[in-house]
């Protein structure tokens, strides 16, 4: 079971270690099977050969495996050489003394003690191979993981140490209860810790994935800004120049395409910044910051009729992250700006702050456009526009979302079509 099952997880994850001890565990499987055809099946074939053989290629199968993930290519030799020289050692330890009526203290040795030996020596190498090589990280599954592994080798000295007590006069047996409990233990605790390496290995590496690409995101966001800004300075330029209504037109459609480029790219720079940001607390004046970012966009799209009403509660003060809240009002106040109601003959936006000892609730309230109903329960979701309406890139309030969550505070809606929106931050002081 536990072969398939890692098995399975190399078909999943594509990761070559897997597919080896998947066959290390198909081997172990195979002794066993082996262990169990000799006691009931009368016919003779050679069981205790397959049972010496399979328990070498586990070993084997383990070893291939650990170097093939140390990147090293000589595992392409390790592998047949390997293969030569098990079957040898396996051939030996059956045929030897096979006839000899007063061989058996040498069976003995050579089909179990041996095996023993060289079992737990090569896992005990293992052990110390993964301890010291660095593609495996040094966290708790790795040691966790070099546990069981040294408990199984230990396991298996201790098997050779009762034959060559056996062999030099000492009596003692296999105490066939401690043996089973001992090996399933052993077994169950070197599978959990293959499994949990797995998922912390899995783990480490989307993590690093992702930091590589935030930092893909974020260089190359801030990179495309520079260009775009001379593009529309360009274009400018252009239009002052051109007295020709056709020309004027096309440039027109030109800075209208950048500006929308620009806009994307500046909230996936947005994006770059909430995931890069510590959160820290300040105190933060809401007045002022509510103020300054609705200054930033009333002009920028001729929106300056609209009419801004700020109710603090008596509350001028406000304490959280000021950079992530500054890019959730950032999106709400240019959203509210952004999809205001051309048909009516007043806009406006109204930002209130409520107090409840340590929680805070922000609402951000427009009558502008609105929202259809079966609209509401996606527009939190990457590229999801609710409306065709405007220039947005369906990741404002995406990005917006996201920096809640590293508030722990919640983004809740309300919106009726044609009516207006209505947006409420839930935001706990004392949680930083």
């Amino acid at each position: 079971i536990i072969g398939l099952l890692f098995f399975f997880f190399y078909k999943s994850y594509n990761h070559e270690l897997l597919k080896w001890w998947s066959f290390s565990w198909l081997a172990y499987a195979a002794i066993h099977i082996c262990s169990m055809s000799y006691l009931y099946i009368d016919y003779k074939p050679p069981w205790s050969f397959l049972g010496i053989f399979f328990s070498y290629l586990q070993l084997l199968m383990l070893i291939v495996g650990v170097v093939r993930f140390m990147a090293k290519d000589n595992y392409r030799r390790l592998l047949p050489i390997g293969s030569l020289l098990i079957t040898i050692v396996s051939l030996l330890s059956y045929f030897l003394f096979y006839d000899d009526p007063n061989g058996s203290n040498e069976r003995y040795i050579l089909r179990v003690g041996l095996k023993s030996v060289i079992i737990g020596t090569g896992f005990l190498w293992v052990a110390i191979k993964i301890l010291f090589a660095k593609v495996f990280k040094r966290r708790f599954s790795k040691y966790f993981l070099i546990s069981a592994i040294i408990l199984y080798a230990l396991q298996q000295f201790w098997f050779a140490s009762i034959v060559f007590l056996n062999v030099s006069g000492v009596v003692t047996s296999f105490p066939i209860n401690s043996y089973g409990i001992i090996d399933l233990f052993s077994i169950a605790v070197m599978g959990i810790g293959m499994i949990v390496w797995l998922l912390e290995n899995e783990r480490i590496l989307l993590r690093q994935a992702n930091k590589e690409l935030d930092t893909f995101l974020y260089s190359t966001s801030h990179d495309l800004r520079a260009p775009l800004a001379s593009i529309l300075g360009l274009t400018n330029l252009g239009k002052l120049e051109s007295k020709d209504e056709v020309s004027l037109g096309y440039f027109q459609k030109i800075e209208n395409r950048v500006n929308k480029l620009d806009s994307i790219v500046g909230d996936i720079l947005n994006y770059s910044k909430s995931l890069k940001m510590s959160v820290t607390k300040s105190k933060i004046d809401f007045k002022g910051l509510i103020q300054a970012i609705f200054e930033q966009h009333k002009f920028a799209t001729n929106q300056h009729a609209l009419i801004l009403k700020i109710d603090n509660d008596g509350s001028p003060h406000l304490y959280s992250d000021e950079n992530q809240l500054t890019i959730v009002l950032n999106t709400l106040l240019s959203n509210a700006v952004k999809y205001s109601d051309p048909a009516k003959e007043v806009n406006w936006i109204d930002v209130s702050l409520k107090r409840d000892g340590a929680l805070i609730r922000i609402m951000v309230k427009d009558n502008g456009i609105g929202i259809e109903e079966n609209s509401l329960a996606n527009i939190f979701s990457m590229f999801y526009r609710a409306t065709n309406q405007g220039e947005g890139s369906g990741l404002g309030l995406y990005i917006a979302s996201e920096a809640i969550k590293k508030l722990k505070g919640e983004l809740l809606v309300e919106s009726k079509l044609g009516t207006g929106s209505t947006f409420t931050i839930v935001l706990n002081e004392n949680w930083i």
